[in-house]
């Protein structure tokens, strides 16, 4: 084994948003559960993806047993409360919510009525509309990413899944995605969104979350071939909110969600693929619609040193011009090579400046988020050996299989991108000769 790609599924966006994911929750793929520490065996008899639900819930429901009275109150209320306003068609894209609620609890049920003659005591419990829609908020809570937009000097080697092989002069972006929920990892999958019979973009995601925080716009070939091309591509790093507490941070989360009607991130960036179809158009829906938590926007285009990065607060209006409410961008070709952790950039250069001085004190600096520091340390330490060999899609995938960028205890997947050429590959991490890792050395 080389390395674990994940199932790809089409979801027409023609069809009823109710229906859209049926054919994917009742798919009988088999799913890589290796690593994910997800107990699938209670919930066997049904659809893999349906029982990795279930699975997940139970997963989720076990870490909140360890909360106190007063914490597990609040995450119910709040269930309750996303539940309500996901079923008076408040939240987005509510109707594809209430769809895969009724798909998991059909099959809940039917399974209960026909165990019930044999295990009367055994009944299955399905999953509730306010759990789905708050697991639809939860990436604004805490999550450690990296993401990387290099531009070749050479023509680089980009193999697509049909084995064909194109050369590239454009950016090329590449992401990790880690959580501390590995239980996620068999339910990784690459959707293919259509309209009109077409495809429109392309995402990396979970099933049952609805937002994009890895995704490809697609455009048509000039040529006429049936493959499609990208525009741009986009992946979403947490920020953090330092200073903040926790009460005030919430008090911002539901301002911005119920009373500006804010964006979630991954609804911000489906929004924007299915609407803009030109990079600048997307760099500049990015930068100024209003969304609920900041957050980092990793965005690279098709044209040579086409990639920025959007360092985002919650607001950009001009009532809001606050310092974390400020767009502050990066540029590939004014700044160089793209690495954005989980800390604004500019934070991450003063530290590393000041520990290569050992004179200058590091007091007044906030401390490293999620080993952003070190990270960004590694890319630039290891991404200039790269760079003078012929970089490719297999160079890559090594690069960032370093212990440094990936983590057996929380790494969900990786995800390569190349607009100019349109190739999208997603790969989740294996244990393979003692490292955990995308790819073999």
């Amino acid at each position: 084994m080389s390395f674990i790609g994940v199932p790809r599924f089409n979801v027409d966006l023609d069809s009823p948003p109710e229906e859209r994911y049926r054919h994917i929750l009742l798919s009988t793929a088999a799913p890589d559960t290796s690593f994910s520490g997800l107990n699938i065996n209670p919930y066997s008899h049904f659809p893999t993806y349906i029982a990795c639900i279930l699975a997940s819930r139970d997963e989720i429901l076990l870490q909140l047993s360890e909360f106190n009275w007063i914490q597990t109150f609040i995450v119910n209320k709040i269930t309750s409360f996303f539940g309500f306003f996901a079923y008076i068609g408040f939240l987005s894209n509510h109707r594809e919510l209430k769809g895969i609620v009724k798909i998991v609890n059909k099959a809940v049920h039917d399974k209960n009525k026909q165990m019930r003659g044999h295990y009367p005591q055994t009944d299955i419990e399905g999953i509730t509309l306010g759990w789905l829609a708050l697991m639809q908020y939860i990436y604004e809570a805490s999550a450690m990413c990296t993401s990387i937009i290099i531009q070749p000097n050479n023509d680089t080697g980009i193999t697509t899944r049909h084995k064909k092989k194109y050369q590239c002069l454009g950016p090329l972006h590449i992401r990790t995605m880690d959580w501390a929920m590995p239980f996620l990892r068999p339910l990784t999958v690459e959707l293919v969104y259509h309209r009109n019979k077409k495809p429109l973009y392309i995402a990396t995601t979970w099933i049952g979350y609805l937002g994009v925080l890895t995704g490809m716009r697609l455009v048509p070939r000039e040529d006429g071939e049936e493959s499609f091309l990208g525009a741009y591509s986009v992946s979403v790093n947490y920020r953090s909110c330092l200073g903040t507490s926790n009460s005030t941070y919430f008090q911002k989360f539901i301002r911005q969600a119920i009373f500006r009607r804010a964006y979630a991130t991954g609804t911000l960036v489906r929004h924007v693929m299915e609407h803009n179809s030109v990079y600048s158009d997307a760099v500049n829906a990015l930068s100024k619609m209003p969304i609920i938590a900041p957050c980092y926007f990793i965005v690279a285009g098709s044209e040579y040193n086409q990639g920025t990065i959007i360092t985002r607060g919650r607001d950009c209006d001009k009532d809001y011009k606050k310092s974390i409410d400020s767009v502050y961008l990066w540029e590939l070709e004014k700044q160089g090579t793209i690495c954005q952790t989980n800390m604004d950039h500019w934070t991450v250069k003063q530290i590393v400046r000041r520990s290569a001085n050992n004179r200058e004190s590091n007091s007044g600096l906030p401390e490293d988020i999620f080993d952003s520091v070190s990270r960004v340390c590694y890319v630039e330490k290891a991404l200039p050996k790269l760079m003078q060999k012929h970089v490719d899609s297999s160079s890559l995938w090594r690069f960032i299989s370093a212990k440094e960028l990936v983590d057996k205890d929380i790494t969900i997947y990786g995800t390569l991108m190349c607009p100019l050429t349109g190739e999208y590959e997603t790969r989740l991490p294996f244990m393979k000769r003692g490292r955990f890792c995308f790819s073999l050395p």
